[in-house]
This record gives C-alpha cells, structure tokens and sequence, in this order.
C-alpha cells in the first residue's frame, strides 16, 4: 500500500481491514504478508474472506501448539520422574538436578532468571502452567526477591 492510497479518505474501511488482516497473517505465519496481496485490486469482501481463511490456520496451529505443549509437559514429567528414582528422592532435588545440568552444558556459572525462563523453554513448557510452577520451584535457591 503506497501513502497515497493510505492516506485516501475514501480507502480507510479497506486499510483498517488490510491492518487487521496484516496481524491475522503475522499470526498464522510469524511475519506480516508485505507484497502478498494488491490491495488496491481487492475489495472488502476479498480481505474479510481472506481474514477468515487465514483465521482457520491460526486456529489450526494453536490446536497444535496445545498439543505439542501436552507433550512436552509429559515427557519433562516422565524425565523428573526418572530422575527422582535415580536417586533424586523428591521434585525439588530432580528439578535442581536437571537445571544445574542445563547450567554446565551452557557453561554458566552467573545464574539469573533468564537463564530460569531458558531452561523451562528449552523443554517447550515455558508458556505451561506446569512450566510456571517449574520456574518457580527452580527458583527459590537462586533467586532472591525483595518485597
């Protein structure tokens, strides 16, 4: 879209439609749709039908992101489990045990909450409820908050 057509009174409703399908596309695909659509030569219709064409990928990948998110809570559940009964004895020490074993294979010795956050991702659970329940058992030792 050129200033010009942007700028034009009589484009507002297709420009306001163009910007909400420009957030709808980023959502589906991780970048807006630059040099994807002539929306000059579209119409209204054209862009709302668009709109909900590309509503059902964003649905369809947050479907599976919220599978893929099950998943990898199971499988960290099952690795603090297995390392409970390597020896662990209780969730804390297995949680300690897998984040100081995450520290040394990034060689950190300095560990602040992004490193935390890092550790919870790298297992794909960071946006998870258990995943905040995590970081906050992980926590505890490192971390100390003022109130």
């Amino acid at each position: 879209m050129t200033i010009e057509f942007m700028e034009n009174p009589a484009n507002v409703e297709k420009v306001e439609a163009m910007s909400f399908l420009s957030d709808c596309y980023k959502d589906a695909y991780g970048f807006r749709p630059r040099g994807v659509y002539n929306v000059e030569v579209m119409t209204i219709d054209d862009i709302n039908a668009e709109i909900d064409r590309v509503n059902v990928i964003v649905s369809d990948n947050m479907e599976r992101e919220a599978i893929a998110e099950e998943n990898a809570v199971w499988e960290f559940q099952a690795l603090v489990s297995k390392t409970i009964k390597l020896g662990a004895g209780d969730e804390k020490t297995a949680l300690k045990w897998l984040f100081e074993a995450n520290l040394a294979e990034r060689n950190i010795t300095e560990v602040d909450f992004m490193d935390i956050e890092h550790f919870v991702w790298a297992y794909g659970i960071l946006f998870t409820e258990y995943g905040k329940r995590v970081i906050n058992i992980v926590k505890q030792p490192y971390m100390n908050y003022k109130a």
